[in-house]
């Protein structure tokens, strides 16, 4: 029996196996949950991390005579290829929910949520570029602790495009930071909101969901978005030697695209059920592209310093965040923490804030505030790579 298991054990332990395990056991990790709080599809990020450092250590297995090959150049360019696949289905599905969602309120609060953004998402930059001109943090690592700081998927995306960054150094930055990234945003709207605080907010905007009846629109339309998107990416700067990248084109035109549609100026309807599958598809295949390859420098790279310069950020862009828009712009304490949520990028922790009032949340002020942080992030690092 045992020979029989040997004997076939290389070709059962594929990387499309591999694959479909890590998403498995990363689900049930993110389903898990310690004082309300879970991971939910981030699980998946930190199970491929586990995955890369153990093949780090262990990159051939020999059982019983059969030789299993569990990473090899072969599985680092299929797992490139699937993390790139990954961040343009990801970044082009995030980017249209977030250009409908800038058609959703009155101008004021848009200008607001634009405030936001841009003030929670240079926070950290600034952090960062005071760091960078000291010298003091490699350049890759650093830019991914930005990145995992503020939980930004798109802007980690953004800078593994970058010319001379080490995309294991920057995951491995990133993945010393989000895990805090992600606790902290949920611990700071718990600790600020009560269970069952009442919230009396109606949303102006009708979200009920329109059917889908032509896939074939839809593909196309995603196809252009991506499409134009990267050829855009591609483009420098006039006069610099900069470019947005294919995460940043993406996010452009995607964000254009969605708020087109939503005028209708775009004729295509696109279910929300279709958004999140092509959101979740790309995220699942960063995570685990990304993941373990970051996990196979993890240990190398993780130091306390790290993890103390993400907490900083954290803590820093939220608690900004928050003074500005609760005694400056003079939100609720809810509205506040909305708009926190999206500045943070954080999906987990609008979920609680959701959870913890009475009433329906103005998702506006997080969806907006979202994206302009997103956006902001995006070129915001790829300013201080250029700058440094």
């Amino acid at each position: 029996m045992s020979d029989w298991v040997s004997s076939n054990l290389d070709s059962l332990l594929t990387t499309v196996f591999l694959i479909v395990m890590i998403t498995i056991f990363g689900y049930a990790v993110g389903r898990i949950r310690i004082l309300n709080i879970s991971l939910d599809l981030s699980g998946i990020f930190i199970v491929a991390i586990f995955f890369g450092i153990l093949v780090s250590y262990f990159p051939v297995l020999k059982l019983s005579g059969t030789t299993v090959v569990l990473y090899d150049i072969t599985v680092k360019s299929n797992l490139d290829f699937l993390s790139s696949v990954g961040t343009v289905l990801f970044v082009s599905a995030i980017s249209v929910s977030s250009g409908e969602t800038l058609s959703y309120c009155c101008n004021s609060k848009k200008v607001q949520c634009v405030i936001t953004g841009i003030l929670m998402s240079t926070v950290p930059i600034l952090i960062g570029f005071i760091l960078l001109h000291n010298r003091s943090t490699e350049t890759s690592t650093l830019l991914g602790i930005i990145c995992g700081a503020m939980t930004s998927t798109p802007a980690l995306s953004s800078v593994k495009d970058l010319p001379g960054i080490r995309l294991e150094d920057a995951t491995a930055g990133y993945g010393i930071a989000y895990l805090f990234g992600v606790i902290g945003a949920v611990v700071f709207v718990q600790f600020l909101i009560p269970k069952n605080h009442d919230y009396n907010h109606l949303s102006s905007k009708n979200t009920t969901i329109r059917n889908c009846t032509n896939y074939a629109h839809t593909l196309f339309f995603f196809t252009g978005v991506m499409l134009i998107g990267m050829l855009i990416g591609s483009l420098h700067i006039p006069n610099t030697n900069i470019t947005l990248g294919s995460s940043g084109g993406i996010l452009l035109i995607g964000m254009l695209a969605g708020y087109a549609k939503e005028k209708d100026v775009i004729k295509v309807t696109i279910t929300q059920e279709v958004l999140v599958l092509i959101r979740t598809l790309g995220l699942i295949f960063f995570f685990i592209g990304s993941g373990i390859t970051g996990g196979l420098n993890f240990i190398h790279c993780i130091k306390l310093e790290y993890f103390v310069i993400g907490t900083i950020m954290t803590l820093s862009s939220m608690i900004a965040g928050y003074f500005f828009t609760k005694y400056f712009l003079k939100f609720s304490t809810v509205d506040s923490l909305s708009m926190i949520c999206g500045g943070m990028t954080s999906t987990p922790s609008i979920g609680v804030l959701t959870n913890q009032v009475n009433g329906h949340l103005d998702l506006s002020l997080y969806g907006i505030t979202y994206a302009i942080s997103m956006f902001s992030l995006v070129l915001l690092t790829r300013a201080i790579y250029y700058l440094s």
